[in-house]
């Protein structure tokens, strides 16, 4: 058997996420002629795997590895300081938001969640969880009577994710709607929330990718910028 298509075979039969070969192909993502893969379909087979992981979880594994992130988020100094923080509401077993709504209600601050408006995302502030209406793909979201905030003006935007890494990058769904929005503010206000097993040594990106500032999983906070955090 030729070697470039054993190394194919080897990848779709299921090779581990995370082990030494698995590392070594996403760092030669760039070179599609070697591994007979482009970005997309690297993307698409980690997305798929990890929800499958995700998906997995038991509703108790869920809420434990919940309430360990949201004490990180809270003692993260950029949340300390911040007055108007953006969240998220989860889906498909991505890190419950409740605790650290909770929190920043209780500390005076602000609280926005996404509602989806053609192909971007408009920030609107909530009071509590009974005022969402079911939106776009079925995930609850504001309404239009909720004040709206331009997002420059957010100080904090916490977001979900597929699948990270040690420098920033992120897997989504493929819509790319938190991409667009990332772009408009600085990087050390963009917070992802997500599992260990979501974090990848390294995973491919392209021009249209944004970098996160900090990773913050039931482990603890991954610093993606200098100065605050730690692997």
């Amino acid at each position: 058997m030729k070697e470039k298509e054993k190394r194919t075979r080897e990848w779709k039969g299921g090779i581990r996420l995370n082990n030494r070969d698995y590392r070594d192909r996403t760092l030669n993502v760039s070179d599609p002629e070697e591994r007979n893969f482009n970005i997309k379909d690297e993307k698409d087979y980690i997305r798929k795997n990890l929800l499958r992981t995700r998906l997995s979880l038991s509703e108790s594994e869920v809420e434990y590895k919940s309430d360990r992130i949201a004490p990180f988020v809270i003692n993260l100094q950029y949340y300390k300081s911040a007055e108007k923080i953006a969240l998220y509401y989860p889906i498909k077993n991505e890190v419950k938001t409740e605790g650290i709504f909770r929190h920043a209600r209780e500390q005076g601050k602000k609280v926005y969640l996404p509602r989806i408006d053609g192909s971007i995302l408009r920030y609107h502030e909530i009071y509590d969880s009974r005022s969402l209406i079911s939106g776009k793909f079925g995930i609850f979201e504001p309404t239009l009577k909720s004040p709206e905030i331009s997002t420059e003006d957010i100080d904090l935007v916490i977001i979900p994710g597929v699948a990270f890494d040690y420098s920033g990058a992120r897997i989504g769904y493929g819509k790319g709607y938190y991409d667009r929005i990332l772009k408009r503010i600085s990087r050390e206000k963009r917070v992802a929330l997500g599992y260990i097993f979501q974090v990848l040594d390294r995973i491919p990106t392209t021009d249209a990718d944004t970098s996160l500032g900090f990773v913050i999983t039931e482990k603890g906070i991954i610093s993606c910028v200098k100065g605050e955090g730690g692997r």
